[in-house]
């Protein structure tokens, strides 16, 4: 005889007390000078009287048209500095421009990054494209980005550090140059040794050049004429692995990963099986509705987050719900490596602390891991995502109706 016990109220009660905990906790680590600091939060933020303190500031569309003394800390969709600032610049944005001189570091995740005043420390940079245009930075430039463009009046006083798609660096760089891109143009002084793996490196008509050159790539580099190149030029052909090596590698990178997935599956049927078991026999019952709902929470649950951003009380929230999201968005190959191994052994599959079980959702997990892994262009992107809505479709109906059940095959 089979008994059934709802524990629904349960485990939101648990889950509630962990997260408002969790958030305590968060808010209890912000440092005093942030409590001490100015605190704004609106839609529209506009700062236009001078401010003799450190600026913390959550909306949407964020200007700051007056100086501030201390450092700027600012979360939205588009944020514009164009008082100067005396201290840092922290920004996570869509949109971010700093017209304004900065006397210590501008460090911003972003969409688009402009710059055109001064930076008296380093520019370090997240983003899809960034544009410097008559700016000194007398510090690093450190910057992953799709493209990057220096313009000839914006010289980097130190090293450079990059990972770019096609970078143009024409201000001269006071010290090092390394990273990788897959064009990369140098003009103006470069002080430091270059060391850089390209597809395409190219030294404009201003470029002078007196250190070491060493470069990655399978084609020379091009010399614009009135370039001077002193310093000693090597050319590295990078290695093409073979079949083997290519297979050998692709075998390490399955291993490494199902390690791991089934570390973290064995650590969930511990301590929420019930949650496993009511997420995959929901995916099998209802894999159209799981779609949907999977669809809908991939798009929600970043918008919320992102709202949740703009306001300080929401903001421990928002990091604990990116959190929860990073681990349910890993975790979902379990979910689904569960409904496939219970597909192929030809069992209901529950959770359970023998062999069997844990054999059921090892073997499917190592077919997700597999399939995952087949080296086609886009193929592990486009599989990682329908692997994630299904589970996050499945767990969301289990949120919105409340049906975590505990199973007790006892008697």
């Amino acid at each position: 005889m089979r008994a059934f016990r709802s524990v629904s109220n349960r485990w939101w009660r648990s889950s509630w007390r962990r997260l408002v905990l969790l958030a305590v906790a968060l808010v209890a680590l912000v440092p005093i000078s942030a409590v001490a600091a100015d605190i704004l939060t609106d839609e529209t933020i506009v700062i236009s009287a001078p401010v003799d303190d450190d600026l913390y500031l959550y909306g949407a569309d964020i200007r700051v048209d007056s100086n501030v003394t201390g450092d700027v800390t600012a979360f939205g969709a588009r944020v514009r500095i164009a008082g100067d600032v005396g201290g840092s610049v922290f920004i996570a944005a869509a949109e971010v421009y700093v017209f304004g001189d900065v006397g210590g570091s501008v460090v911003v995740a972003s969409r688009s990054l402009l710059i055109t005043g001064n930076v008296g420390h380093a520019v370090r940079a997240v983003t899809r494209e960034l544009d410097v245009r008559g700016a000194r930075i007398d510090g690093d430039l450190v910057v992953a980005a799709s493209e990057v463009f220096v313009d000839a009046q914006s010289p980097v006083a130190s090293d450079v550090r990059l990972r770019s798609g096609a970078a143009e660096l024409l201000g001269g760089v006071g010290g090092e140059v390394r990273g990788s891109a897959d064009a990369l143009i140098l003009g103006g002084l470069v002080e430091g040794a270059i060391d850089v793996r390209v597809e395409q490196l190219r030294f404009e008509d201003s470029a002078i050049v007196t250190s070491p050159v060493r470069y990655t790539s399978n084609h020379e580099y091009l010399v614009q004429r009135g370039a001077s190149i002193s310093g000693e030029a090597t050319r590295i052909t990078p290695d093409s692995p073979s079949i083997e090596q290519r297979f050998g590698r692709t075998i390490v990178f399955i291993v490494f990963r199902f390690g791991w997935a089934f570390m973290l599956a064995l650590f969930l049927l511990r301590i929420a099986p019930d949650v496993l078991r009511r997420s995959a026999s929901t995916l099998i019952e209802r894999p159209g509705r799981s779609a949907g709902f999977g669809l809908l929470a991939l798009f929600v649950a970043p918008i919320t987050i992102v709202f949740l951003l703009v306001s300080v009380i929401g903001l421990p929230i928002a990091i604990v719900l990116s959190g929860m999201l990073l681990l349910t968005l890993y975790a979902s190959q379990i979910v689904v490596g569960a409904v496939v191994g219970s597909m192929l052994v030809g069992r209901s599959w529950r959770p359970s602390s023998d062999a069997i079980g844990k054999a059921t959702v090892a073997l499917g997990l190592a077919i997700i891991v597999i399939l995952r892994s087949l080296p086609i262009p886009n193929w592990y992107g486009f599989t990682s995502t329908v692997v994630a809505v299904l589970a996050l479709g499945a767990l969301s109906q289990m949120v919105a109706w409340r049906q975590v059940v505990e199973v007790d095959d006892r008697g």
